[in-house]
C-alpha cells in the first residue's frame, strides 16, 4: 500500500489458503501468489495467480494444469517465471515464457528434485539451483542458456566415498487399485543382486504426499539398501504429483485404495524382482 492509505486485502474474496506473494522485478503493480480453491484442504492444488494492482485485476496462469506449483520465481526481465512442480515423482523446472501474451512452458529440468532457484541478474534461463536425487545428497549447480548444467559444490564426496550406495533406482509402474496405473520405486541392495536379499517395503505418509526422487535425510532409501535390503517404495492413490484427480481419489478412501496398491504393488515387486526373498518381508 502507498503510504498514508489504508491496508486492503487482495485475497479475501477467497477463504482457502492464499501464500507466497512475490513482486515482479520490473513492476511494483504486478505480484504472483499460489492459491488453493478448497477450504481447508492442504492437499488442494496450488495455481499460480497474478494480481495487477493499478488496475485491481487477477489472472490464473496455466488454469488448465493438474500438477500443483510447489515454488515460483520471477524472470529479471518481470515477463517470465520459473516454475518448480511436482511431476511422477520429480520436482522439475519449468520456465513460462510470458505471462502476459504467451502462456507456452519449456521444460528444463525434467529428473530429480530441483528447488531453490536465483536467477542470473541479466542473462535469461540462466540460474543456479539445489539438485538431489534418490542416490545423490543435495548439491548446488548452474543451469545455462545452451541448456547445460554444472556443478558448482561437491560437499560429502569424501564423506559418501567411505560408504556402500546403491548405483540405481528404478522406476516401475502396475496396475493398482481400480485398475489404473500405479507407480512405485525400487532401489536394489548396495551389494548387488546376486544373492537372495530381504525386502524392506517403505510406506510413506501423508498420506497425499510421495516418494520423490529425492535425498531424504529422515527416511532414505539407501540407508535400507546399504544394509542388503532390496527397497520397494510404492506412490500410492492419493500421493501427489501424479495429477489432482489422483491426489484426490482417496478422500473418503484412506484405508481402501492405498492398501489395495500396497498388496498389488508387493506382489508386482515379488514377481518381478527375482532376487527378493520373500520369507523375508518387512514394512
Amino acid at each position: 500500500r502507498t503510504a498514508g492509505q489504508p491496508t486492503v486485502c487482495i485475497t479475501c474474496e477467497n477463504i482457502a489458503t492464499d501464500t507466497d506473494p512475490s513482486y515482479s522485478p520490473t513492476d511494483e503493480n504486478l505480484l504472483v501468489y499460489r492459491s488453493h480453491s478448497v477450504p481447508g484442504y492442504e492437499s488442494d492444488q496450488y495455481k499460480v495467480k497474478l494480481y495487477n494492482a493499478s488496475l485491481n485485476t487477477k489472472v490464473t496462469l496455466l488454469d488448465d494444469w493438474d500438477r500443483s506449483i510447489q515454488a515460483m520465481t520471477w524472470s529479471p526481465n518481470g515477463q517470465s517465471l520459473y516454475l518448480e512442480i511436482g511431476e511422477e515423482a520429480s520436482n522439475v523446472i519449468y520456465y513460462l515464457v510470458n505471462i502476459y501474451t504467451n502462456h507456452s512452458v519449456d521444460l528444463l529440468i525434467d529428473n530429480g528434485t530441483s528447488h531453490n532457484i536465483h536467477p542470473h541478474p541479466t542473462q535469461e534461463r540462466t540460474f543456479v539451483f539445489t539438485y538431489d536425487t534418490l542416490l545423490q545428497p543435495l548439491n548446488i549447480y548452474l543451469y545455462s542458456l545452451d541448456s547445460s548444467i554444472q556443478p558448482l559444490t561437491n560437499h560429502n564426496t569424501a564423506l559418501l566415498s567411505k560408504v556402500i550406495l546403491s548405483k540405481e533406482a528404478q522406476k516401475f509402474s502396475f496396475m493398482g487399485a481400480n485398475n489404473e496405473t500405479v507407480w512405485g520405486w525400487h532401489v536394489p541392495p548396495a551389494h548387488g543382486t546376486g544373492q537372495p536379499a530381504p525386502l524392506a517395503f517403505l510406506i510413506h505418509g501423508g498420506p497425499q504426499s510421495s516418494w520423490y526422487d529425492a535425498w531424504s535425510y529422515r527416511w532414505n532409501l539407501q540407508s535400507f539398501s546399504a544394509e542388503g535390503y532390496a527397497v520397494i517404495a510404492i506412490n500410492f492413490h492419493g500421493s501427489d504429483s501424479y495429477g489432482q484427480n489422483f491426489t484426490n481419489s482417496i478422500t473418503g478412501e484412506y484405508g481402501s485404495l492405498p492398501y489395495e496398491d500396497l498388496k498389488l504393488g508387493l506382489d508386482y515387486a515379488l514377481r518381478n524382482f527375482s532376487y527378493i526373498d520373500r520369507t523375508r518381508v518387512v514394512a
